[in-house]
């Protein structure tokens, strides 16, 4: 996945009025803010705010203002279509957003990382990418169901913005102490929260994190297996390559001659 640009909370009149017949030449995923016309296959809807449509490179992309003013975030990305599909996401359609603020918090983490210096910017931006798809292809799959959408809980934000931190600064320092004491909650009730947030374990997602960022280094990089191991959060080499093994059944250096091009 590669972005290409994206704007969060672009306000306009209501003279507001897109018309690209052919497409922006890329994907596009409109965020609506404000309620909008929409055409779609030579009919036109209006849409609810908190809705979202992700067009296909090449569709159409006819939109404007409805009620004489426009808000919205976008987002141009190049994607393979298997990542949608992956994520069970449909082109060209409309749906709703039963809670848009998680999908506003991936668009506020993918902003702050395009403006970074760091090396692996463009690792971390499409790890967050990633995200946003499976994260709308949960919303456009809750709306098909007509499922009631569970009621959010009191920490869901900052568990939110916590795991998104942890995707985009795998490097970081953090222990189940510090991170439950943000929440002001116990370091038991901080991990219960947290694997009923998301289905798996934070120590799950510091490891996926962290091993997402050792196979940039170790396959784009001549880096000792040493300092990848530091630059990834670790104290040690040794756990590093335990860990490595245990979840890739090879070590760093076996993946590296195997997947280095």
């Amino acid at each position: 996945m590669e972005l290409h640009a994206l704007g969060l909370n672009y306000s306009h009149d209501g003279s507001f009025d897109i018309r690209r017949p052919n497409g922006s030449g890329d994907n596009l995923l409109l965020i609506f803010k404000s309620s909008a016309v929409v055409r779609l296959h030579g009919n036109d809807y209006t849409v609810s705010p908190d809705s979202a449509i992700l067009y296909r490179k090449g569709s159409p992309q006819i939109y404007r203002a409805c009620k004489g003013f426009y808000i919205n975030h976008w987002l141009h990305f190049d994607c393979d279509d298997a990542l949608t599909q992956e994520a069970s996401l449909p082109y060209d359609t409309i749906f709703s957003l039963s809670d848009v603020t998680k999908a506003e918090d991936i668009l506020s983490v993918v902003s702050r990382l395009s403006l970074s210096e760091s090396s692996r910017r463009e690792d971390y931006i499409e790890l967050m990418l990633r995200m946003l798809l499976v994260r709308l292809g949960e919303e456009y799959a809750l709306g098909q169901s007509g499922q009631t959408p569970k009621k959010r809980s009191h920490y869901a934000d900052s568990l939110e913005k916590l795991r998104a931190d942890i995707y985009s600064s795998p490097a970081g320092s953090r222990s189940i102490a510090d991170m439950a004491k943000s929440l002001s909650v116990s370091p038991s009730h901080f991990q219960y929260l947290y694997t009923s947030r998301f289905g798996v374990s934070c120590y799950e997602d510091i490891l996926c994190a962290r091993m997402k960022n050792a196979e940039y280094y170790l396959l784009s990089t001549d880096m000792t297996v040493k300092n990848i191991a530091a630059v990834c959060g670790y104290e040690n080499d040794v756990h590093f390559m335990r860990q490595f093994k245990r979840r890739y059944n090879m070590t760093p250096s076996q993946f590296r001659q195997k997947n280095k091009k």
